[in-house]
């Protein structure tokens, strides 16, 4: 064999030697080299070079390289193509053992996916409005002498009184929009020959500023100028006027005394995911005794919102709420404390305002409101989760370990005619993958027809 007369010839056989497995390098190399050293008599060392190269070259073929530096055997897409077929054929060949396996299992991934899709939407109520890191609901903090006893003597609700939603708007610099919240009233809905009853809602004009329920026709910063005016959805709008504009039809509804309203907004219904609900949006002002509630701050049934100001910090809100209470309460207050059963400390606050940030209304089971959910049902409903689909993949397994012992015969005729272990771990891995596969689809296509039977 030739000697090795340059650096250049050198590392190219290195590159050889790393790419060619060890039993055919010592012949590659000694040809190359006898031919490399023809050559350089014959054409020329420059020439002989680049032949050289091009030589080595076309040994770096990925079939040499892969087997010689990799051990992962390549399954070919015939013997891919072949797995499905032999799979599908004994899946057919045992359809009831196929239909049992894979209806248990489809049946468990269903009920996951429903319990799943509850636990996501239990998260994402309220999540759509585009203000709400700047939304809070004002709730109230009293002392409840039923309590008194325990070591959290206060109750919590979200009903407040009806004049705290304009005194924090007008008189605290934090506040940049408020709206007042009551929709457990029901009137006489008429129009025309058409009278039925409906649900009425009460708000102020901010809660269209505040909240990302969109107008469909109207406009937000003009809607209930006047304590006459309407809005509603469009089912209200087609059940009343069909398909004719309703903006600017007057209306008359029956509620305590009749009134009449002109139709100046249409508004989307609130999602399903929302702790807010309307199908007729009215002015606070036309509530029912609403003149004597404004002023009667010892009387808590009106759920109120503010959105706060981009700069406004909320140590100071906390400190100008107490203000307001000892504005408007105190006296009352003090009477409370000396009209009750119980003898108060004086260290005792009575009333305290606090308030929750509209991401976390619904899942605060500590507040008294509607539309409150306890996180725990979902921690719960995860848990069944879980062990619906543990019971699922046991049942599965149990099943399949039932047919092993008839498949001895098939697995011992495969090794006698050559087949490898790994090509039956291939086979019966394809056959439990088609039927997962199944099985997902027939639960996807269970909770599809929950959903459309509701």
């Amino acid at each position: 064999m030739m000697t090795r007369n340059t650096n250049h010839i050198n590392r190219w056989l290195h590159l050889l030697e790393w790419a060619c497995p060890p039993s055919l390098y010592e012949g590659i190399e000694g040809d190359l080299l006898e031919q490399y050293e023809l050559d350089t008599k014959t054409i020329g060392e420059s020439k002989a070079k680049r032949k050289f190269i091009w030589a080595v070259i076309k040994f770096l073929r990925p079939g040499i390289i892969l087997r010689n530096r990799f051990t992962v055997s390549i399954i070919s897409t015939i013997m891919i193509g072949n797995y499905f077929k032999v799979a599908g054929r004994n899946i057919r060949k045992r359809k009831f053992y196929s239909f049992i396996n894979a209806f248990g299992l489809s049946i468990g991934l269903a009920f996951c996916m429903l319990i799943g899709l509850y636990i996501q939407d239990e998260k994402e109520f309220d999540q759509f409005h585009e203000n709400k890191s700047s939304i809070y609901r004002i709730e109230e903090k009293s002392f409840d002498t039923w309590k008194h006893d325990s070591d959290d003597p206060y109750s919590r609700s979200a009903w407040i009184q009806t004049g705290l939603g304009p005194a924090l708007k007008d008189e605290l610099p934090e506040v940049k929009y408020a709206t007042r919240y009551n929709s457990d009233n029901r009137g006489i809905f008429r129009y025309e020959e058409k009278v039925f009853t409906e649900s009425l809602t009460y708000v102020d004009a901010d809660f269209f500023k505040m909240f990302s329920f969109p107008l469909i026709k109207g406009n937000a910063d003009r809607i209930f100028l006047d304590k006459s005016e309407i809005v509603l959805t469009p089912a209200i709008v087609k059940k009343y006027f069909g398909d004719v504009d309703p903006i600017g039809k007057t209306i008359l509804i029956d509620d305590e005394g009749e009134k009449s309203y002109t139709v100046t907004g249409v508004i989307e219904p609130a999602p399903a995911n929302s702790s807010l609900h309307y199908d007729i949006l009215i002015s606070q002002e036309n509530r029912s005794y609403y003149e004597r509630n404004m002023n009667n701050w010892g009387n808590f049934n009106t759920p109120t919102f503010v959105q706060l100001n981009s700069e406004a910090d909320l140590t100071i809100f906390k400190t100008n709420l107490d203000k307001i209470i000892d504005k408007y309460m105190r006296d009352k207050l003090e009477k409370w404390r000396k009209e009750s059963t119980i003898q108060i400390p004086t260290d005792v606050k009575m009333l305290e305002y606090e308030f929750t940030a509209l991401p976390d209304w619904h899942l605060e089971k500590e507040i008294r409101s509607e539309m409150v959910s306890d996180p725990q049902y979902s921690i719960i409903l995860g848990g069944i989760a879980i062990f619906i689909m543990l019971l699922a993949c046991i049942n599965y397994i149990s099943l399949s370990l039932t047919t092993s012992a008839s498949r001895r015969i098939e697995v011992g005729v495969r090794k006698v005619v050559g087949a490898q272990r790994n090509q039956l771990v291939y086979q019966f891995s394809f056959e439990s993958l088609m039927l997962s596969l199944a099985s997902m689809v027939i639960g996807f296509g269970l909770v599809v027809l929950f959903f459309t039977s509701l």
